[in-house]
């Protein structure tokens, strides 16, 4: 669980550096006292961890076949969804065009299917907020089209540029936190024939 991970540790697992509990390694417990042994190791839900909230209600395993796939290659937290939602900068709602996915600062975020690069942003904001550096794929995908937004990646982390062809798993960028956010992670939303759409079921119904 990514809760009991320090920053480095997660940026390490992300780059494929073990970073799993040894037998006799001395493990300090939040309240500072030591916790020797995986007996005294209580694993919990994000739910639990976060005192509720999306994290226990949502999940997701993708699929590193399929011709459509998550824009996460492993399974993580997904800490907001579309809809209305508290205004995390001030007081009122607004709406959230998008769902949040939580891996880690610097995981690599990919092409969710193959496509076209149409758009490339290093900063400003777009018609629903800053989004940062961000990139948009277009792909014709069961004779729909459909754009896919991966939004406040690292400065500079960028991988593809304007009109360039992807395909499924290609590497776009890092999960960074440019543009309007709170803390690192992928904002990801879709537009569907022109219309803004709820990225969780579309992508559970299509992402198999």
């Amino acid at each position: 669980a990514n809760a009991f991970l320090s920053a480095s540790e997660i940026r390490a697992r992300n780059l494929g550096v073990d970073t799993t509990y040894q037998e006799g390694q001395a493990l300090e417990a939040a309240d500072g006292s030591a916790a020797n042994g995986r007996d005294k190791v209580i694993a919990l839900q994000w739910g639990g961890v976060l005192g509720g909230g999306l994290y226990s209600k949502v999940s997701f395993i993708n699929n590193p076949l399929g011709k459509i796939q998550y824009p996460i290659r492993q399974s993580c937290p997904v800490s907001d969804m579309y809809g209305m939602r508290s205004n995390p900068w001030g007081g009122g709602t607004q709406m959230h065009h998008g769902i949040d996915f939580n891996p880690g600062e610097g995981y690599p975020i990919q092409s969710i299917a193959d496509g076209v690069v149409t758009l490339v942003s290093t900063g400003g904001s777009s018609n629903y907020g800053a989004l940062g550096h961000y990139v948009t794929v277009t792909h014709q995908l069961n004779g729909h089209t459909v754009e896919s937004t991966y939004a406040h990646m690292v400065a500079g982390s960028i991988q593809v540029k304007l009109g360039q062809t992807v395909r499924v798993t290609d590497i776009l960028g890092l999960v960074g936190s440019t543009g309007a956010s709170t803390g690192a992670h992928l904002h990801f939303q879709l537009v569907v024939d022109g219309a803004m759409v709820d990225p969780w079921p579309w992508l559970q119904a299509n992402a198999k």
